[in-house]
């Protein structure tokens, strides 16, 4: 029965790691990562590997919050639950978007996503749909993104 009890439990922490991954994503993390978006189709994907801290929008490269914020969390949720690092095979979140500009500031978009986590125990897949404000300009002192050059088209680059 210990065996059972134990297999449940793994069984579990997968379920959870793929659904709060997805949440997480289109919940509000997606939000930072609006102005990575102004140059792309108004219609796209946003792809992230936890594991590998890569992330990509319609199959190119992106430096992505999200992907920042999901490894780092990743390695938080391994360390709560008592897992080695190395149980851990993959962790997935795919972001299905669909862009419209609501104002100067922000545009809202409907985000459709999907996570796959395989441990070596097994694996789990989650899916969560939302509808969420993506931020043009995002203003935090000592930030590593460099939001000066996000602006609506027709207005000129602030003067230092």
């Amino acid at each position: 029965m210990a065996g059972t009890r134990s297999s449940r439990r793994l069984s579990g922490v997968a379920r959870n790691f793929a659904n709060q991954m997805v949440q997480m994503a289109v919940g509000w993390e997606a939000m930072a990562d609006g102005p990575t978006l102004l140059s792309e189709p108004d219609t796209g994907v946003m792809e992230i590997d936890a594991v590998m801290a890569t992330g990509t929008v319609n199959g190119k490269p992106q430096e992505l919050f999200m992907t920042t914020y999901l490894t780092d969390w990743v390695e938080a949720e391994l360390a709560r639950t008592g897992l080695d690092r190395s149980r851990l095979i993959s962790a997935r979140v795919r972001v299905e978007y669909a862009r419209t500009p609501r104002d100067a500031r922000a545009d809202e978009a409907d985000l459709t996503g999907t996570s796959h986590v395989v441990f070596e125990f097994g694996e789990a897949r989650a899916s969560f749909s939302n509808q969420q404000m993506l931020l043009r300009y995002i203003k935090v002192p000592g930030d590593r993104w460099d939001r000066s050059m996000y602006r609506p088209s027709g207005q000129s680059k602030p003067q230092s």
